[in-house]
């Protein structure tokens, strides 16, 4: 018993001793005075002690590396070295080098040099708890995109460590906020359009939304159950077993979008009928009972801009080109704005869709007038009285919380490629047309940065999904789980389940959850505004 208190005294000293460095400093502290034979040692060592105290928190080295992501392709990876150890961050960002003899003009090794070159010797000595000088001193420089972001990042995880904190608990505290939440998972298991998976979908992704469950393992549960059963949903619609595709959901070969959207509400009556999971269906909270399918909901990624384009005889008219993926022979004529509506609406009231990202082209200011227009028509018939007694379960879209600060929208409305700034939350705020913002790391260019387009959304009263997609395809850093929970991010999303650079940062999710002092989840609350 004494041997092996002993023991656990000595690894509670080792640890301590390698998380401030002691052993080293104080080596290099006495091997200094003794080489140098000073008149006063301890007059010596007193002083050097106290700059080591005074330079604890500073960064010491930088160093930058090509290293590669998922599928081979190259990403930035940069670490940053302080006394408690080392600190990595990986972007895929550009820009890239352009020389096609390496990596088909995608390589990174530039941006690595200019680490190198630009970015180290600024950083070294600098104190790596503050963010916000290290965030303005990188935005300072003329440096990529891709290595001050990573670079922003790697600090944050070493000032996390010097706080004795987890990351997500010190994201939190640079966010100001009242203590992290554990978003709702938002989880793609249809991939099409620019992914580069179906021939035939436009649509970007397809996620499923389990909004009843109570827990992030539940709500994990649920969207793993969903997405094994897309093949079999393929089968019993007559479709060719799909593939994987870049973003970890199925490609599935879906002759029209609604198509896609049918095969995964089909998979999730699929998923119902066989699996058992925790749901919070009143007033039987916590129970493990068979979960109706009409408690995990669907949100499309609409990717509207990748297939938008210019009317051959208006010049300032838009259409959308829904067969741009497809390899039809004869494909189907463009859709105006209006037929886009009304397609957007035949999904809301035939599936349980309630959110929509990016459904028009960022300046087709029109379009998104008029879907605000038709929404707010829907709303004000579903609000009138009905004699009729059933209602269908599935169409929940008129009866959700609100959104965004207007009390007749109830859809989600997402903003990624369309929303990028502080600008575009203004425009489309006034407008009523956006209610909430995707925001991926290098919208903010840095951590400090996407803090303060956290805070602009919320202000407007916006809801926030965190995307952990910083390049195409992904590294498995898994950085964007633990801001998410630090900034009270409504929803998290990350692909599909498809690959583990993107279940990776679930499963970080999952990790945080299992904490002692783990924060709460957010449940049925998640499109709600958690003021940071």
């Amino acid at each position: 018993m004494a041997d092996k208190q002993l023991e656990n005294e000595r690894q509670i000293i080792e640890t301590y001793m390698q998380e401030h460095g002691l052993e080293t400093t104080l080596n290099d502290v006495v091997n200094n005075i003794v080489k140098t034979r000073p008149a006063d040692p301890y007059v010596k060592l007193g002083q050097s002690l106290l700059r080591s105290s005074e330079t604890a928190n500073s960064i010491t080295a930088v160093r930058a590396t090509e290293v590669l992501n998922g599928h081979g392709t190259p990403a930035l990876e940069v670490e940053v070295e302080t006394q408690q150890g080392k600190f990595r961050a990986i972007s895929g960002l550009g820009p890239f080098d352009d020389d096609e003899d390496r990596h088909g003009g995608f390589g990174l090794k530039k941006a690595a040099d200019s680490v190198k070159a630009v970015l180290a010797d600024k950083l070294v000595n600098v104190d790596v708890t503050n963010m916000e000088a290290i965030d303005a001193l990188l935005l300072g420089e003329d440096a990529p995109a891709n290595a001050v972001l990573a670079l922003s990042v790697a600090c944050c995880k070493a000032a996390a460590r010097h706080g004795g904190l987890e990351v997500h608990e010190h994201v939190a505290a640079l966010a100001a906020s009242a203590g992290g939440v554990l978003p709702m998972p938002t989880v793609a298991v249809v991939n099409g359009g620019s992914y580069g998976t179906s021939t035939s979908c436009p649509f970007e992704e397809v996620s499923v939304v389990p909004v009843a469950a109570r827990s992030l393992e539940d709500a994990l549960e649920v969207c793993a159950s969903v997405f094994r059963r897309i093949p079999e949903a393929c089968a019993a619609a007559g479709l060719p077993k799909p593939g994987l595709g870049t973003r970890g959901g199925y490609a599935v070969e879906a002759a029209t979008p609604g198509d896609a959207v049918k095969v995964v509400h089909e998979a999730i009556k699929l998923a119902a009928a066989e699996e058992s999971v925790t749901v919070w269906i009143p007033p039987t909270v916590g129970l493990k009972i068979w979960f109706p399918h009409r408690t995990v909901k669907i949100a499309v990624d609409v990717g509207a801009p990748a297939y938008a384009k210019q009317h051959e005889d208006e010049e300032e008219t838009t259409v959308y080109d829904l067969a741009h993926f497809e390899g039809l022979e004869t494909p189907p004529p463009p859709k105006s704005a209006d037929e886009m509506v009304e397609a957007y609406f035949d999904l809301l009231l035939n599936y349980p869709v309630i959110g929509l990202e990016d459904p028009f082209l960022s300046k087709d200011i029109f379009a998104f007038l008029k879907l605000k227009e038709r929404l707010d028509l829907e709303a004000a018939r579903a609000a009138e009285p009905t004699d009729v007694d059933g209602e269908n379960p599935d169409d929940m879209i008129l009866r959700l919380a609100p959104l965004g600060g207007d009390d007749a929208c109830t859809l989600q409305l997402v903003g990624d490629v369309v929303c990028e700034n502080t600008d575009d939350i203004d425009k489309y705020d006034e407008q009523k047309t956006i209610n909430t913002l995707c925001l991926t790391l290098s919208k903010g260019k840095t951590v400090s940065g996407a803090i303060d387009l956290v805070k602009a959304a919320r202000s407007k009263g916006w809801g926030v999904v965190v995307s952990a997609e910083t390049a195409r395809p992904e590294s498995d850093d898994a950085f964007a789980a633990h801001f998410a929970v630090g900034v009270r991010s409504g929803q998290f999303k990350a692909g599909g389940l498809g690959g583990l650079e993107h279940a990776n940062k679930y499963n970080e999710l999952l990790r945080i959850a299992g904490e002692a002092n783990a924060p709460p989840f957010i449940a049925g609350e998640y499109r709600a505004a958690n003021n940071v």
